[in-house]
This record gives C-alpha cells, sequence and structure tokens, in this order.
C-alpha cells in the first residue's frame, strides 16, 4: 500500500490548492497572506472613466 501526502492550502474553508511538496504549498500560503494585506491595506481603485472624447489629428 503506497502513501501519498497532499498538502492542501485551505482560505475561509475553501480548497484552494493542494500540493504534494510543503514548502510549494508553504510558498503559496505566503501569497496568498501576502495578496490579502495587499488587498486589505490597499484597496484597489481604478479611476473609472465617464466618458471619451475623440480628437482627430492631422500632422
Amino acid at each position: 500500500m503506497a502513501v501519498t501526502i497532499q498538502y492542501l492550502v485551505v482560505r475561509n474553508g475553501i480548497e484552494k490548492m493542494s500540493f504534494t511538496n510543503k514548502k510549494e504549498a508553504d510558498a503559496y500560503d505566503r501569497l496568498l497572506d501576502l495578496g490579502a494585506a495587499i488587498g486589505r491595506d490597499r484597496p484597489w481603485r481604478f479611476p473609472v472613466a465617464t466618458g471619451y472624447r475623440a480628437v482627430a489629428r492631422q500632422g
């Protein structure tokens, strides 16, 4: 009988990814932590364009 070890990365009860290597699982977990910290500290806000004006130039 073969034994396979899987490392699961779970966030908020949702399985995000599974790995067979602990180092890769830890790296992915840190990546998710970093993304959450960036999103919490600096929410991405892109300016909303209300309209564009086309300008024809002859040159």
